[in-house]
């Protein structure tokens, strides 16, 4: 047995699952209860959550993508060089092209949070109600991160079963 590739794998195969799963999660389970319960529930749990999902997000999913590569470099038989050549190949391929896309859609995603807080913090400090255009900024903003946590959600799941395949390809 290698005990490198072992520890190598078991590496990629947990920072992978954190990430497909805490996509999924928040894409679909916690991002629409939370909406529903309205800005007043939803901002200040976002911004709590936020601080510690987004650093552990992108540190599990540069550890996947890395551990990934480092993967096909002492996978048994495969080689960089069956890229887009093999089945094997195509399908690691897409799953490194996927989950490229998902994380710099995730730092995007970074950046539309720290709008999204910094346009809650302008309309929690004023008087009275939020202005109209600020409120559609806000909106914007939120449909924005939205999209993006599903598609990123989309692409770890695409990620996933492309490799699952590659193991029978």
């Amino acid at each position: 047995m290698d005990t490198d590739l072992v520890i190598l794998r078991l590496l990629h195969i947990v920072a992978s699952a954190y990430w497909v799963g805490s996509a999924l999660f928040i894409a679909f389970i916690l991002e629409p209860i939370l909406r529903n319960l309205g800005p007043a529930v939803q901002g200040p749990v976002m911004q709590a959550l936020g601080k510690v999902l987004t650093p552990v997000q992108i540190v599990a999913a540069l550890v996947t993508i890395i551990f990934g590569g480092g993967l096909v470099s002492q996978s048994p038989g495969h080689e960089w060089a069956e890229l887009f050549d093999t089945a094997w190949g195509w399908m690691i391929a897409i799953g490194f092209i996927t989950s490229g896309v998902a994380f710099v859609i995730g730092l995007v995603n970074v950046s539309t949070v720290r709008v999204l807080m910094r346009l809650g913090a302008q309309a929690a400090a004023g008087d009275g109600p939020p202005d109209p255009g600020l409120l559609a900024q806000i909106q914007s903003a939120s449909a924005r991160l939205r999209l993006f946590g599903r598609s990123i959600a989309v692409l770890v799941v695409l990620a996933t079963a492309t490799m699952a395949a590659a193991r029978f390809a």
